[in-house]
Order: C-alpha cells, then structure tokens, then sequence
C-alpha cells in the first residue's frame, strides 16, 4: 500500500475531511491531496505532525511503503 493510501485509509478512519486533516497538520488542503494522491510525499515534520493529528504514531503512517522488497536478477554463489 502506498503512503498516499495509507494516509486517506487513517484519515477516513479518524472521521477526519482532508480539509479537517489539513487545518489540525498546519498544512495546505491542497498539498494534502497531492499526497493522498501519491503526487509527492511531506518532509518528516510534517509526517510528524499528520500522525499526531491522525492519532498514531509516525511508524504506522510511515510503514505504508516498508514492504519487504525482493532481491533482483539471479541469486549469487558463495564462495
């Protein structure tokens, strides 16, 4: 899931507009929308903040695009 999903998933889950969300994270509506819509992503003081607002920790918004990633071409023999 990417954090775009992530962050309107918990948004919804709070009750919270986007309009709502952006007041309580100082932040522009519009510039939230961008990243509910996976057009960019905040700095991390602002993540900071739409956890708080969103009432989780920054870990469980962050972790949305932590999924393990598989290694790429052929595996290598040991030596």
């Amino acid at each position: 899931m990417s954090f775009g999903n992530t962050l309107q998933e918990l948004r919804q889950e709070a009750g919270l507009s986007q309009a709502e969300l952006a007041r309580r994270a100082d932040t522009p509506v519009d510039t939230l929308r961008k990243w509910e819509q996976g057009h960019t992503l905040p700095n991390i003081e602002v993540a900071a903040r739409l956890a708080k607002a969103l009432a989780v920790s920054l870990d469980r918004l962050a972790a949305a695009d932590q999924a393990p990633k598989k290694p790429r071409g052929r595996p290598r023999k040991g030596k």
